[in-house]
């Protein structure tokens, strides 16, 4: 699993947990495309279907990915920095 982990097949969140990459990639997805500023853990909850125990390592895994930014009891989409370009 370390090898998977190490290769970024996997992410490890919250310690304990270990996530497919392609799922957390499905999750920030959805989250840009929600239409949404903000939410809360029973938002995000509910949107994924999660129980609490896994959606706060999976929250706290996105912001540190700075996907999200903690604010109070509420989490703010980052938004991503653009592409560099090639120089011409």
């Amino acid at each position: 699993m370390r090898f998977l982990v190490d290769g970024k097949r996997l992410a490890r969140v919250g310690g304990k947990w270990v996530v497919h990459r392609e799922v957390l990639d499905e999750i920030v997805a959805s989250l840009r495309g929600w239409g949404v500023e903000s939410f809360d853990v029973a938002a995000f909850k509910e949107r994924f279907g999660l129980t609490r125990k896994l959606a706060i390592p999976i929250l706290e895994w996105l912001d540190s990915e700075r996907v999200t930014r903690r604010e109070g009891e509420r989490r703010r989409l980052v938004r991503p920095r653009p592409a560099p370009t090639p120089d011409a």
